[in-house]
C-alpha cells in the first residue's frame, strides 16, 4: 500500500503540474519562491533549535519539521478551496522544500560521516 500511495501522490503531482503549468510559470515571476524558501528555512531552524541536546536528534527533527505533508495539504485544499492558486502553492512548497531538504540531508550526512571518520582516526 505504501508503494501504491506514493505512486498515486506522484501521479497527482505530475497531473497538477501539467494542468496548472501556466500558473506555475507565473509563480516564478513573483516573490512566492522567496516565501517558500524562507518558510522552509525557518521551519528547519525551529526544528533544529528545539531538537534537544544531541546533534543527530537536532538534525533529524530539523529535517522532519521542515518537511511538509503534501498529501494532507492537497486533501485539505481540495475540499476547502476552489482557487487553483492554493493547489499550485502547495505543489511549489512541496517540490522546492523537497529539493532543499534532499540537498541539506546529503550535506548533513557528509558532515556526520566526516565527523565519524575524524573521530575514528583520532582514537
Amino acid at each position: 500500500m505504501n508503494q501504491a500511495s506514493n505512486l498515486a501522490l506522484l501521479t497527482l503531482i505530475v497531473a497538477l503540474v501539467i494542468v496548472y503549468f501556466p500558473e506555475l510559470a507565473r509563480i516564478f515571476s513573483t516573490a512566492a519562491i522567496l516565501a517558500v524558501v524562507t518558510f522552509v528555512t525557518i521551519s528547519l531552524v525551529v526544528g533544529y533549535v528545539l531538537g534537544g541536546p544531541g546533534r543527530g536528534t537536532k538534525r533529524t527533527l530539523a529535517l522532519g519539521t521542515a518537511q511538509r505533508n503534501i498529501a494532507a495539504a492537497l486533501a485539505v485544499a481540495t475540499f476547502n478551496f476552489t482557487d487553483p492558486d492554493v493547489m499550485i502553492m502547495i505543489i511549489v512548497v512541496g517540490v522546492i522544500g523537497l529539493i532543499l531538504l534532499i540537498f541539506l540531508a546529503a550535506e548533513m550526512g557528509k558532515l556526520g560521516m566526516a565527523a565519524a571518520i575524524d573521530q575514528m582516526t583520532h582514537d
